[in-house]
């Protein structure tokens, strides 16, 4: 069944192969095309994205040329990661239940009006977290540090797309604390936080050595960091709009996640008795953390709602 949704995934895909492209991705391709010629990132070639956005549309255009081929590749192939995950993340409560949160996920996944067929950041974001949250919420009592080390890795790659996945990593990790698994103790919960902290901070550090080796230390920071936060400056009052979902609800762009929220609100909210604490738990912080984490931006673009997907096609199949 899931490799016939990934089917489905790529066939609808081809539909707008070959579509005017969001600006975000055509710059992309043609930055990477550029760094394959020997141009620096940051320095010769400016954006204000973290690098793995950049070396993930490196590896496509060195593999596939810069055009369709390589944004249509990225974007399915992210797609179908997502899809599994997603199907992970679902799955604990019933295969059945895992199945209905992957198909959700191949209707939606494509979405025009948010520009989810196109491989932008979000798109890269959502695999992160959705695995992440899927080896959470898979977590039993006898969990072994491999599996929480292997969380802070999947958080810290997709911060690497995304600074704003630091929403749903702390307030996902609080939740770990405040629902453990059944017969593990909080100062083991705390531990395994620390772990997953312990990943993100070695992998931010490595990323900050690697363009201090390479002598564009400073170029990385104004870009990524100082010019981010002229990027967000009403970061506040649009942390406060992401939760305005009555006039969310209105705006024709969203239709998809209203629809969507229906079926999450019964499954993640009004179905104490088939859901347990410690899932609903998390599903509730992964709620809580996507407006927040939509909001960080201090913007809106349609691209930005994606993030919205795991968290409602994960409690729609429940």
């Amino acid at each position: 069944m899931l490799a016939l949704l990934a089917a489905v995934i790529a066939v609808a895909r081809l539909h707008t192969y070959h579509e005017p492209l969001q600006t975000d991705v055509t710059g992309a391709a043609v930055l990477a095309r550029e760094m394959l010629g020997g141009r620096a990132l940051y320095a010769d070639l400016w954006d204000h994205k973290p690098p793995a956005f950049h070396a993930s549309y490196v590896a496509a255009v060195a593999l596939l040329g810069c055009g369709p081929a390589a944004v249509y590749a990225l974007g399915v192939l992210a797609a179908v990661a997502t899809l599994v995950g997603v199907y992970a993340a679902g799955a604990p409560l019933s295969r059945t239940a895992g199945l209905w949160a992957a198909a959700f996920w191949t209707a939606a996944s494509g979405d025009v009006w948010l520009e989810a067929n196109q491989p932008d950041a979000e798109v890269f974001v959502n695999a992160g977290v959705v695995w992440a949250f899927a080896l959470l919420v898979r977590a039993g009592a006898g969990a072994g540090a491999g599996r929480f080390l292997a969380i802070g890795a999947l958080f810290a790659l997709a911060s690497l797309y995304k600074q704003v996945v630091i929403a749903p990593a702390a307030l996902l990790a609080l939740a770990h604390v405040a629902w453990p698994p059944e017969g593990r103790s909080r100062r083991r919960a705390l531990a395994d936080v620390a772990a997953i902290a312990l990943v993100g901070a070695a992998a931010w550090a490595a990323t900050l050595g690697y363009f201090a080796a390479v002598g564009r230390l400073d170029a990385f920071w104004e870009s990524v960091v100082v010019y981010n936060r002229f990027y967000t400056r009403n970061m506040l009052t649009f942390v406060g709009r992401a939760f305005d979902v009555y006039h969310a609800a209105l705006e024709p762009g969203l239709r998809t996640l209203v629809l969507l929220g229906l079926p999450a609100a019964v499954g993640g909210l009004l179905a104490p008795l088939a859901i347990p604490r410690r899932p609903r738990g998390l599903w509730l912080a992964l709620l809580l953390a996507t407006p927040v984490a939509i909001g960080l931006h201090g913007q809106f673009f349609p691209h930005y709602f994606q993030l919205w997907f795991p968290v409602l096609v994960i409690g729609a199949g429940w």
